[in-house]
């Protein structure tokens, strides 16, 4: 038979140990504190309102009026010009369309120099980048830089 004391003991390192497991799964014994805020911002006085509360308040009243504005595919942001439809390959032909055949010969260049270099065939990638250096000598073209260095 054990004493009383030694149940108290006892029980209290059990309740000890049930804390500790209680404590590590994330129950709480203390209620939290909770801040009353109105749902909407117009409830509360302008000037009550934090920055960021200001700041959100102005981008959704911004968003509200920009709404109609620009529809993407079917409007401009520039008055006057229309949007190319959106697809791709449309794009990519009208695209082409606009190019000069010099400007033309150096994208089909590029692409085949790219191509040829990710296929490691360096020598035939360093003569397509050559080519466009000479169709266009101040070509933004640093994967030419990567052919020359191996």
């Amino acid at each position: 038979m054990q004493s009383a004391s030694a149940r108290s003991v006892r029980e209290k390192l059990v309740a000890f140990f049930v804390l500790i497991f209680l404590f590590k799964a994330g129950v709480s014994f203390c209620p939290t504190p909770t801040v009353l805020r109105p749902t909407s911002l117009s409830l509360v006085n302008k000037k009550d309102l934090s920055a960021s509360e200001r700041e959100r308040r102005d981008e959704e009243d911004r968003r509200r009026k920009r709404k109609d504005d620009v529809v993407i595919g079917k409007t401009s942001a520039i008055k006057g010009e229309k949007d190319f439809v959106i697809d791709p390959k449309t794009t990519e032909q009208e695209y082409f369309r606009q190019l000069s055949s010099i400007e033309r010969e150096v994208f089909q260049l590029t692409e085949a120099g790219m191509e040829f270099l990710n296929l490691l065939q360096l020598e035939e990638a360093d003569r397509a980048f050559s080519r466009v250096f000479e169709l266009k000598p101040n070509a933004y073209l640093w994967q030419a830089g990567i052919v020359k260095f191996y």
